[in-house]
Formats: structure tokens, C-alpha cells, sequence
């Protein structure tokens, strides 16, 4: 969707690589690569509905929610709201830059959830991605071979209807 972007994330991974052999430490040696991927997990967030059900009825805004009813948060809404981001639609990694960052409210951007339910995994889920990423991007190049936009549907996780058809290049 932006090459421009992949070409700085490409150049970023292979001056880490070339310099760092230790994949713990690219993780703060990447910041462009995070913020490309929380972005991207901004635009299509993993879960995009978390389901709860209060243990006591509540009342939240001048609204009654009985206990054990089902409420809904739906982290692809909240991630494409017009009054929490500036062009909602729009692939933009600067949002997740480190001098960015602090900008995000911490329900704003909840692509593991959030509160003391968030995933337990999250982070480690987050490390997990950066470097399998800076692995397959050092060496890979990614192509979409259709100019159908992908459709993304909701099933336990965000998944492209009809798969996302690729062509894989090796890089130099």
C-alpha cells in the first residue's frame, strides 16, 4: 500500500542486520519497522472484537448495562474513528514513532485488548513479529500480484477473503 514506506523499513533491517547479529537487541534498533507494524496492526487489528460481560450491573454514561450482559469492544472501529485519528484510513507509521507514541491513549489503540484482560502474550507476541519480520524482509521481497484490495473479514481472527496472492522475490 506504500512503498515508499517498505523501501525505509528495508533499509532500516539491513543496517541493523549488517551491524547487530543479537535479535534481541534489533527490537529497539527498528523503531520504523515497529511502527510500519503497529500500524498495520492499527488497520487490521488481530481481534477485531472483544467480547465482555460485566460481573455486576453498571451504568456507564447514562446507559444501564445489566450484569452478565454481552458488551462488545470493537478495536476495528476504535482504530478507524475519525475523532481518535488523523486520517483514520490512511497508512501512516509516524502515528507509532517513538516521539509519536506517547500521543495514543492506551484505550485508543487496542489491538490485544486492554485493561487486566489484555493478552498475556502481547508483548512477547510483539518481539515475536519484529524480528520474524526483519528475518523475511531482509531477505524476501513482497508483492501483491492483484490490484483487488484485499477484503478483510472477521472470523476468530481479521483474515483477507480469498487469501492475499503474493509474489515472493528473493532480494540482492
Amino acid at each position: 500500500e506504500a512503498p515508499w514506506e517498505r523501501d525505509r523499513v528495508e533499509q532500516e533491517i539491513d543496517a541493523v542486520l549488517a551491524r547487530e547479529p543479537d535479535p534481541t537487541k534489533w527490537l529497539d534498533a527498528m523503531p520504523l519497522t515497529r511502527a510500519a507494524f503497529e500500524e498495520a496492526l492499527r488497520l487490521y487489528p488481530p481481534a477485531p472484537s472483544i467480547n465482555r460481560e460485566p460481573i455486576e450491573p453498571e451504568t456507564w454514561n447514562g446507559l444501564y448495562i445489566p450484569k452478565y450482559a454481552a458488551v462488545l469492544v470493537m478495536p476495528w472501529v476504535v482504530h478507524r474513528h475519525r475523532k481518535l485519528w488523523d486520517r483514520p484510513n490512511a497508512f501512516m507509521p509516524e502515528r507509532f514513532h517513538p516521539e509519536n507514541r506517547d500521543k495514543i491513549d492506551r484505550f485508543q489503540y487496542l489491538p490485544f485488548g486492554a485493561g487486566p484482560r489484555v493478552c498475556i502474550g502481547a508483548s512477547f507476541a510483539m518481539q515475536e513479529a519484529i524480528i520474524a519480520l526483519a528475518i523475511l524482509l531482509s531477505r524476501f521481497r513482497f508483492d501483491v500480484t492483484s490490484d483487488t484490495k484485499p477484503w478483510p473479514v472477521q472470523k476468530l481472527t481479521t483474515q483477507p477473503q480469498g487469501g492475499l496472492p503474493m509474489q515472493v522475490t528473493r532480494r540482492a
